[in-house]
């Protein structure tokens, strides 16, 4: 809740996708769980400082397909898209998603 936690979180999650991106896990079972928590876990951190994790998301969402796979699933939360709409709106529409995106006002 405080912003030192909050930059911290980001911080951690940065670092665990670029393990992620980097592929430096052989067990594909770890890969899997991973990329689970990832799927997840952007969008609760980002949700709570967009403005400070913006840079680092957006970073990844143009990174490889896997990755970015992982950061469209974040970015089509609710929680994320009600942070700021219209980013989450133009990330999706350079990707060619459009529908969707019902306004969370």
């Amino acid at each position: 809740k405080t912003s030192h936690a909050q930059q911290k979180a980001l911080e951690y999650l940065d670092s665990i996708t670029k393990r992620f991106y980097l592929n430096e896990h052989d067990d594909k079972e770890a890969k899997r769980i991973l990329k689970k928590g990832l799927e997840y876990s952007w969008s609760v951190v980002l949700a709570a400082n967009i403005d400070a994790g913006k840079p680092l998301f957006e970073k990844w969402f143009f990174a490889d397909a896997a990755t970015q796979r992982i950061m469209l699933t974040n970015l089509t939360k609710k929680r994320l898209i009600k942070a700021d709409p219209d980013w989450a709106a133009s990330l999706l529409s350079q990707k060619g998603i459009f529908k969707g995106l019902e306004s969370y006002d």
